[in-house]
């Protein structure tokens, strides 16, 4: 079954009250919300002064992670559909005394991003918009050079037992998740859009960060200046990209993560394997070889509570084998 735009509204109006009591029942199933808040915030790296904007701010869970790395300096813009919710952001914001913060009631479609933003924070909203592709899109072309989008948001799962994920799949519906909302595939538009694009996969896959930076500017422009098709899944494949070096270099990850699979190639480098288009960090069996200054995926596995917790890939413009990335 499908919500209307109208409908999700309503029932968040009507639910803004006891959201954060069912975001505890999440808690419950073992979906560490609170960590993965603060991983999306981590990735933004943000600076003191930045200007960040919000989609789907909701109640602002995320005001207080954001309002440590911005400052008092900063600024920090709230957009929600839901006059309740924003109601209930704006006792948040009035009680903690930020007077940085603005909060604007716009569907998010129709949102026009300011220029010049540092970063572009987006928390389980995309879901809810086929038209993500043109946020995302609006997003990079308001972000500065160095700016970062990051979406935290839902999708299939790929490890989590059944019972798990309907149990989530219940507790969501209150808010008209459904299976539609989990088919959006951000991550696409964010390599799109974005010369540099990190996904992280957690809860089983079911919970994903998606990290898009370095935007691409002008019009919609392919790799090394050549145009891509609107309406292209993937990026063309070409000439070799350099390395990755200084402030290119993709986000680092945690350093805590048990074991590391990674494949070998000619030289001793670990080798690149071509991501599944439907699951875009598990990678496809390839004995595929590159030259030297090729840049490696690795895919880490640690374990929490029996379930795959976290899985990361970082993809950059496309070489001979197709999109090709690496971890700091």
């Amino acid at each position: 079954m499908r919500f209307s735009k109208q409908a999700i509204q309503a029932r968040y109006d009507s639910g803004a009250w006891h959201y954060d009591a069912y975001v505890r029942l999440f808690r419950a199933l073992g979906m560490r919300i609170g960590d993965y808040r603060s991983r999306a915030v981590e990735l933004m790296r943000l600076r003191r002064g930045a200007r960040v904007v919000e989609l789907g701010c909701g109640t602002g869970s995320n005001f207080s992670l954001l309002e440590q790395r911005v400052g008092a300096e900063g600024r920090l813009i709230g957009v929600d559909n839901s006059p309740e919710m924003l109601a209930l952001a704006r006792r948040r914001v009035e009680e903690s005394g930020w007077s940085n913060v603005e909060l604007i009631e716009s569907d998010i479609v129709a949102y026009e991003f300011p220029a010049g933003i540092d970063g572009v924070l987006a928390s389980g909203v995309f879901g809810y918009i086929s038209e993500y592709d043109r946020v995302i899109e609006r997003a990079s072309r308001a972000l500065v050079s160095s700016g970062r989008l990051v979406i935290l948001d839902g999708t299939r799962p790929e490890a989590l037992p059944a019972p798990l994920y309907k149990l989530a799949m219940l507790f969501a519906r209150r808010f008209g998740v459904t299976g539609e909302y989990l088919d959006r595939p951000t991550w696409e538009s964010t390599q799109r859009h974005f010369r540099r694009c990190a996904l992280e996969r957690k809860y089983g896959g079911m919970i994903y960060v998606c990290t898009g930076w370095m935007p691409r500017r002008g019009r919609q422009e392919g790799h090394h200046g050549r145009g891509v098709h609107p309406g292209a899944q993937n990026p063309p494949t070409g000439e070799p990209r350099a390395p990755l070096a200084g402030d290119d270099r993709p986000p680092a990850h945690l350093e805590h993560l048990p074991r590391e699979r990674t494949s070998a190639r000619r030289g001793g480098a670990a080798a690149c394997p071509r991501p599944s288009r439907r699951h875009p960090c598990r990678p496809r069996r390839s004995s595929r070889s590159g030259g030297s200054g090729a840049v490696a995926v690795r895919l880490r596995w640690p374990l929490s509570r029996s379930l795959p917790e976290s899985k990361s890939s970082v993809f950059s413009d496309a070489g001979s084998t197709g999109v090709r990335g690496s971890h700091a």
